[in-house]
């Protein structure tokens, strides 16, 4: 039973951080939309990135409280190392 709850947590962490390296992403989109000259602004290409941006960070957290919640059934951790 344990493996499989740290197999779980294993992949929602690769999850997580696929989450979070989307959103780095979409934010550098943002900027480049941003940068852009008035005229050549697209205000609906920026909203939907930005959008994104939203989806793809909560997305990671949940994951988080997912993994948190998983860790939580897990138990206290034996040893320290």
């Amino acid at each position: 039973m344990h493996g499989s709850i740290k197999d779980e947590i294993a992949r929602l962490r690769a999850d997580a951080r696929h989450f979070r390296d989307l959103a780095a992403y979409q934010r550098g989109v943002v900027r480049e939309l941003k940068a852009r000259p008035i005229g050549r602004r697209d205000p609906v290409a920026l909203l939907k990135a930005q959008d994104r941006v939203t989806e793809y960070v909560r997305s990671a957290q949940g994951c988080e409280a997912k993994i948190k919640e998983w860790r939580a059934q897990l138990g206290p951790a034996k040893g320290g190392a």
